[in-house]
């Protein structure tokens, strides 16, 4: 066999390889945000479901990789968690789901976020990300 066709045989397997891992890697959830009504204060709920055949594995909501996002007005995005080493998974079985509730105003008081306008919420885990939410700060009546 020459070094050309090595080469070719090569660049195949490391493709068919670099293929396979990727779809081992594909996630197979879902995260929804909602608000929950008639609550003070108001809380958000963050669901993960897992839609696959297989266990998910992600740590605890707002640890590590699982951060909710606020997105002020000028587009600029806070990520909102805390890391944390050598913690326990949380493991969501197949058809099952997992739910989070976290107080909107102590998401926004701790960041000092208080500027009248409309921010964005949302929620990822790893690279999938949660539908956004709209939350909008009045102007101080004085």
């Amino acid at each position: 066999m020459s070094f050309k066709h090595l080469l070719a045989l090569m660049v195949v397997v490391l493709t068919s390889s670099a293929t396979a891992w990727a779809a081992t890697e594909e996630k197979h959830f879902t995260l929804e945000l909602a608000v929950e009504m008639n609550t003070s204060p108001t809380i958000i709920v963050c669901t993960l479901r897992n839609t696959g055949k297989v266990d998910v594995e992600t740590t605890p909501f707002a640890t590590n990789y699982n951060r909710l996002v606020i997105i002020d007005a000028s587009g600029k995005e806070e990520e909102m968690f805390a890391w944390k080493d050598g913690i326990e998974p949380v493991v969501i079985k197949p058809s099952q789901s997992s739910t989070s509730k976290v107080a909107l105003e102590d998401c926004f008081e701790r960041r000092k976020i208080e500027i009248p306008g409309t921010y964005r919420i949302y929620w990822k885990v790893a690279e999938v990300k949660s539908n956004e939410l709209k939350i909008s700060i009045p102007e101080k009546k004085e």
